[in-house]
């Protein structure tokens, strides 16, 4: 649905799969359609429609490594201060003179 509205809003070209990044690996293989691990049994609907999603090649999902993930600033706690800092920076950047 996000893809078609923002398709009518001429932000994007629907005819191109929708990149989306994930940090953890698992579920980008999972995504995929490789089965993990044989405990999971309940499947969330939403997750089935990812699924779904990718092998119709409306969304391609790749693995993001929390290194670069810049959302961990704010979903998590980063105690290496180089982290924090190269995070941190790509964010916010001083203006060029």
């Amino acid at each position: 649905m996000i893809r078609r509205v923002l398709f009518d809003l001429g932000m994007i070209e629907f005819l191109e799969p929708t990149p989306l990044f994930n940090d953890n690996r698992g579920a980008v293989d999972w995504s995929s359609g490789c089965n993990i691990s044989k405990r999971l049994r309940h499947f969330n609907i939403r997750e089935v429609a990812v699924r779904d999603d990718v092998a119709a090649g409306d969304i391609v999902i790749s693995h993001l490594p929390g290194i670069h993930n810049i959302a961990d600033l704010f979903t998590k706690e980063i105690s290496c201060d180089k982290l924090f800092q190269s995070l941190a920076f790509q964010l916010i950047s001083p203006r060029d003179l």
